[in-house]
C-alpha cells in the first residue's frame, strides 16, 4: 500500500495482491518501522457502518470503509473510491485507489516494484 498525504488530503494506493484481500472481505495493513524502534502504520479496514472514517492512533492511520462498498470496488472495474470527509474548519479528501501495474510501460523500464533475480 503506498500512502500520500498532502494538504487536506489522505490518498492509499493498493496493489492487485492488496485489493484481492479487499475483495475476500479482510482488512490490508503496512508498518514502516524506524531506527529508534518507532513504527508508522497504515490500516485499511472495512467496516460496518455507513460511512467512511479516518483517525491517526498511535502511530497508525486508520482508514475504514462501508464493508460492502469496500468489496464491491475490489471485485468491480472502479478504480477509485473517494469521499470528502468533514474536519474542524476544513474537509478531508479521502481517496483509495487500485494501483494497477501500467499496461503501457516500455519493458526495458525497469519496474522498482519488481524483485531481482
Amino acid at each position: 500500500m503506498k500512502i500520500r498525504l498532502h494538504d487536506g488530503s489522505v490518498r492509499l494506493r493498493l496493489s492487485v495482491s492488496e485489493v484481492a484481500t479487499v475483495a475476500a472481505g479482510q482488512g490490508v495493513e503496512v508498518i514502516t518501522r524506524f531506527p529508534d524502534g518507532s513504527r508508522l502504520g497504515c490500516l485499511l479496514a472495512l467496516g460496518t457502518g455507513p460511512e467512511p472514517g479516518v483517525r491517526f492512533v498511535e502511530g497508525r492511520l486508520e482508514v475504514t470503509v462501508p464493508r460492502a462498498i469496500g468489496i464491491a470496488w475490489a471485485e468491480g472495474e472502479a478504480i477509485t473510491m473517494e469521499w470528502q470527509l468533514e474536519v474542524p474548519d476544513r474537509s478531508l479528501k479521502l481517496l483509495i485507489e487500485k494501483d494497477l501495474p501500467c499496461s503501457h510501460r516500455s519493458s526495458s523500464v525497469p519496474d522498482i516494484n519488481e524483485e531481482s533475480s
